[in-house]
């Protein structure tokens, strides 16, 4: 199962309309940054930790595990964007 359709249906079956909804405007707008991050090759491990917290009734769990991947995804992208892109700023110097 695809990244965007595994998080529209928690969102869904969280019975939040608003909540899927925007994460369909999300995942849209962050498509590319996906595929930069290679998500693909960590999503079924994420996945089935997020699931099996769902199952339990786990909240907290279900909560770590999607933050971690939040936070996984953020710190991976930006890696990658200074690497590929922060010749293009200047970042520490004065216009």
């Amino acid at each position: 199962m695809g990244n965007r359709r595994f998080h529209h249906l928690v969102a869904t079956a969280s019975a939040n309309q608003e909540l899927a909804a925007e994460l369909i405007r999300v995942h849209d707008r962050l498509a590319r940054f996906m595929v930069m991050r290679h998500a693909g090759a960590t999503q079924p491990h994420t996945h089935a930790r997020i699931q099996e917290a769902l199952r339990a009734h786990d909240v907290a769990a279900a909560r770590q595990a999607m933050l971690q991947e939040i936070n996984e995804t953020r710190d991976v992208l930006l890696d990658r964007v200074m690497q590929e892109e922060g010749s293009y700023w200047a970042l520490g110097t004065h216009a």
